[in-house]
């Protein structure tokens, strides 16, 4: 008679920034925004119009600023490797990079975090606790000034 073990824990891989550029450009996302944290993908929720306002709020005159004093504005496009041993991908609302270390966009992960990161809390997200951990591990990335706000009126 066999006898069939069944494990207890189900152990995955943990993934890595480099795993999720290659779902992402095999387009294992279809069209949704993922944050990886400590190996796990977080979907993030779909963005809404109270939402998306309140980040322009904030993006547009940060790009003005950006077209003035050189450096580059970020949006929730741009994945981010933060923490202190770069292993998480984070996605900010918005973000200011100065001059002196605005690199070319391109396809792949900031290595680091913007000079000036902010994020946007609105109903449906996951709250203010998990904003605080994004915050840190941008000022462990290397961010000089940090900090979420509340969706504004439109």
């Amino acid at each position: 008679m066999a006898v069939e073990v069944v494990p207890a824990v189900e152990v995955r891989k943990k993934l890595t920034p480099d795993d999720v550029l290659e779902m992402s450009l095999r387009g294992d996302f279809d069209g949704a925004t993922f944050e990886l944290v400590d190996g796990e993908l977080v979907e993030l929720s779909a963005g809404n119009t109270e939402h998306d306002s309140a980040a322009a709020n904030v993006l547009g005159p940060l790009w003005v600023f950006s077209q003035h004093a050189g450096g580059r504005a970020v949006g929730a496009t741009l994945g981010l490797r933060v923490g202190v041993s770069r292993s998480n991908v984070r996605v900010p609302d918005a973000g200011y990079i100065a001059p002196e270390r605005a690199r070319a966009p391109g396809r792949h992960f900031l290595d680091g975090a913007p000079d000036l990161v902010v994020e946007v809390l609105s109903q449906g997200q996951y709250g203010e606790a998990y904003v605080k951990g994004k915050i840190r591990e941008y000022f462990e990335a290397g961010a000089r000034l940090g900090g979420w706000c509340q969706k504004m009126p439109i």
